[in-house]
């Protein structure tokens, strides 16, 4: 599965959505995750950093860097589509999403 977090709407099916995210991370299974087992992930993102800690079950496992900048409205989009080089007859579950934005502070 890849994740992407960015700034504006495009159709799940999109195959180039990965080149205009703001951030990415690839879920593939071997690495390092277990296929047949539920897993929280967690993506921390700070644009003015320019980073997203990613971590997955509760341990670090990547920063990322922005790959833009986002627009004025930040980012509001979080894209969860199929990796699969072929048909994906497994699929993968999301049990919930949930987020907690803190506004910008002024500088």
């Amino acid at each position: 599965m890849l994740l992407g977090l960015t700034d504006h709407f495009s159709v799940p099916w999109d195959q180039e959505d990965r080149f205009h995210n703001i951030f990415d991370f690839d879920l593939r299974p071997g690495s390092r995750l277990e296929t047949g087992r539920w897993h929280d992930v967690e993506l921390n993102w700070n644009c003015d950093q320019g980073e997203c800690r990613v971590k997955i079950d509760g341990r670090a496992r990547r920063i990322l860097s922005r790959k833009r900048e986002p627009q004025s409205h930040g980012i509001c989009y979080l894209r969860l589509r199929s990796a699969a080089s072929v048909v994906d007859t497994v699929g993968a579950l999301v049990e919930h999403v949930s987020v907690n934005v803190s506004p910008r502070r002024a500088r």
